[in-house]
């Protein structure tokens, strides 16, 4: 059983909080570029999954609560949960987040990129964000 604040409790509690499975995010983190399948997945959040892995996996399960927050922004406050199987579109949404988040820190925001995104998240949601 893995310690109280490990990597995997940290996982699972965050999984847990997006309301998303487990088989969701390991696509997803699979599309993003993190070389893990179910089985493996499954046997690490039992036991230990390598450090690398889970960092990985946890920087994804972050960007994904950002998602949640920027669609609970966009709705005005009311929670509107995910649907974290639609693999595609959230890896889709989560590349647009993280070119538009880059292009702010480099000063080089485009309005095309707000553009996608908006759309990327109604694909997601059914919800647009404020202007």
């Amino acid at each position: 059983m893995p310690a109280a604040l490990s990597n995997e409790i940290r996982i699972a509690n965050g999984l847990r909080m997006l309301n998303c499975s487990g088989r969701s995010f390991v696509r997803i983190s699979k599309t993003l570029g993190v070389s893990i399948s179910d089985g493996p997945f499954s046997e690490g959040m039992r036991t230990a999954l390598d450090l690398t892995t889970a960092e990985q996996l946890l920087t994804i399960l972050e960007r994904m609560r950002k998602l949640q927050e920027l669609v609970t922004e966009a709705a005005n406050g009311i929670t509107i949960n995910i649907d974290w199987s639609q693999i595609e579109q959230i890896s889709n949404v989560l590349t647009i987040r993280l070119v538009q988040e880059t292009a702010q820190e480099l000063k080089q925001e485009d309005p095309k990129l707000a553009a996608m995104m908006e759309r990327a998240m109604r694909n997601v949601t059914n919800v647009s964000r404020p202007a």
